[in-house]
């Protein structure tokens, strides 16, 4: 038996009242709010990137540590280039062959996400185009970046679906604002690339395993 849901503010993804819920989730993202949202990995926490109280509470809700980086989340490549550098051709082909999907490309960061989520004391950003219409929809609707880290507390395994997202948080001192439920979600976290050094590197092995064979694993 899983943990209560009465206490979150749950909303189902229905067709019906789609872009509904993504102008709420968009205004609650506009106010500072944290939303657990459906990915097409597993679930993650949506956050207003460019907003460093966001951010802060973000990391109070998963009981993180400040010094550690939070990948992002953006809806198209002109909006990608807006918070990272992506200039060589070679670069841009290989994302927008991956882009939209389940790769996590570390880039140099531009100074449009907030310093907390970036690394390397803000010198890289973490950076994907979900495969996932909700998703770039969101951040089409609320304009800006936003952050892309799992639904758990530190240190917890991933949750694929709402319960494992209340489940994780039983208990917790704090809970996010609002949890949108798309169903369960594929389950395998995205394949993590740093495109900074040369060759790029596998930082982590995940849902794009095509990825494992052109380029070194970390």
């Amino acid at each position: 038996m899983g943990a209560d849901k009465t206490k979150y503010n749950l909303i189902i993804l229905e067709e019906k009242r789609y872009f509904e819920i993504i102008m709420r989730a968009a205004r609650a993202l506009r106010e500072g709010k944290i939303v657990a949202v459906p990915t097409d990995t597993v679930y993650g926490l949506a956050a207003d990137a460019t907003n460093n109280t966001a951010i802060e509470r973000l990391f109070h809700i998963k009981e993180r540590e400040e010094e550690r980086p939070v990948p992002i989340f953006v809806d198209t490549m002109e909006r990608a280039k807006h918070a990272a550098f992506i200039e060589e051709k070679k670069l841009e082909e290989t994302l927008k062959h991956y882009w939209p999907g389940a790769l996590t490309a570390i880039l140099y960061a531009r100074g449009v996400a907030s310093p907390l989520v970036r690394g390397r004391g803000g010198l890289t950003i973490g950076m994907r185009i979900p495969d996932f219409r909700f998703l770039r929809d969101l951040i089409r609707a609320f304009g800006k970046p936003i952050t892309g880290t799992s639904a758990n507390r530190s240190g917890s395994k991933p949750a694929t679906s709402v319960q494992g997202v209340i489940d994780a948080f039983d208990g917790a001192a704090l809970l996010p604002d609002m949890i949108i439920d798309g169903g369960v979600c594929a389950g395998m976290p995205s394949t993590v690339v740093d495109f900074t050094v040369v060759p790029p590197k596998v930082l982590r092995e995940g849902a794009t395993p095509s990825l494992i064979s052109l380029f070194k694993v970390n």
